[in-house]
This record gives structure tokens, C-alpha cells and sequence, in this order.
């Protein structure tokens, strides 16, 4: 019974650091797109 919650901290630790790399990708996407966007224009 102990270990369950273990799990649920490991799953939890494990989305937090996917979600900011996900948003650090998204950012660093975004910073890339910018000069183009406004290239186009």
C-alpha cells in the first residue's frame, strides 16, 4: 500500500518537468517564428 502513492509522486514529478520543457519548446518556437512573422510582413 506504500508504494502506490510513491507512483502517483513518480507520475506526478514526471509530467511536471514534460509540461516546461513543452512550454520551453513552445517559447523558443515562438521567439523563432517572430522574425519570420515579421519578415512577411
Amino acid at each position: 500500500r506504500a508504494r502506490a502513492p510513491a507512483r502517483k509522486r513518480g507520475a506526478a514529478y514526471g509530467i511536471v518537468p514534460a509540461a516546461i520543457g513543452l512550454t520551453v519548446v513552445a517559447f523558443a518556437l515562438l521567439t523563432n517564428a517572430l522574425p519570420v512573422l515579421l519578415g512577411l510582413r
